[in-house]
């Protein structure tokens, strides 16, 4: 009987914007290209819901040491490359006698490590789509609420401000009490991007992780009195998501609620 056909993703040792912005967005374009693929990824725990329902199996990768400060864009700036190498190897050894490896997608940590296009720009969907068990626990978090907005490092006055507008509001602080750190079907990821869906628009800067994956899911974001690089905001806003600059919280509602709201 011939051995089933698999496509190999990782092992991914850098930092998660680089992940976030163009690595998994090449993954999730390459299933939907060819829906039928079965794809195993190697990559953090943590980060496995940036890949969520569109692989059919999650390999941990726990490096040891693992610090974010020794991340640097595709690799770990402290690792070598040759352990590196040896870590893929030992990725594709491990499968290669059940299976007929027919891609295997990594970064270059050599040389190229820091080019951001290594995986072609029009090659990237950002449909992450995160395991059910993430999406049952925000079901749970929102309840009934059709107002929703995540906030990140907000005055408790402009709080009491969107919940006198009938905002539920979710500081993104709480949401890893929710996280169950035994469980690796939830991750923060996977709660935050399955929150930032449901919600109105976002309250953030445009440089936090929070801020970033509301451009990618194309959700409108509001940032006070940033002062923001729009050719740095452009590199990192593919899908042209509306951004709210303003002084303070009221101007930033109004102008959603007058221009972008729906």
């Amino acid at each position: 009987m011939a051995k089933r056909k698999v496509t190999l993703v990782g092992p991914f040792v850098g930092e998660l914007f680089w992940e976030l912005f163009r690595f998994a967005p090449f993954i999730i374009n390459f299933k939907k290209e060819n829906p039928e693929k079965i794809i195993i990824v190697f990559t953090r725990p943590e980060r496995f819901d940036l890949y969520g329902k569109y692989v059919n199996v999650l390999v941990p990768l726990r490096i040891k040491g693992d610090r974010i400060e020794d991340q640097e864009c595709f690799r770990l700036s402290s690792f070598e490359k040759g352990l590196y190498s040896s870590l893929a190897t030992f990725f594709m050894d491990s499968y290669k006698k059940q299976f007929t490896i027919e891609n295997h997608f990594y970064p270059d940590c050599g040389w190229r490590y820091n080019l951001k296009w290594q995986f072609p720009r029009d090659k990237m969907n950002y449909d992450f789509q995160p395991r059910k068990e993430n999406y049952d626990i925000v079901e749970k978090l929102v309840g009934e609420f059709k107002k929703i907005v995540l906030v990140k490092n907000l005055d408790n006055n402009y709080i009491d401000y969107l919940k006198k507008k009938e905002y539920k509001v979710i500081n993104i602080k709480t949401l890893p009490s929710f996280c169950d750190l035994k469980s690796t079907d939830i991750s923060f990821i996977g709660i935050m991007i399955e929150l930032i869906r449901r919600c109105n628009f976002i309250v953030s800067e445009t440089t936090s992780i929070l801020g970033q994956l509301s451009l990618l899911l194309n959700k409108p974001l509001i940032t006070i009195k940033e002062k923001i690089d729009f050719d740095s905001l452009n590199l990192v806003n593919p899908l042209k998501t509306k951004v709210i600059l303003c002084s303070n919280l009221g101007k930033g509602i109004e102008n959603y609620e007058n221009n972008f709201r729906s």
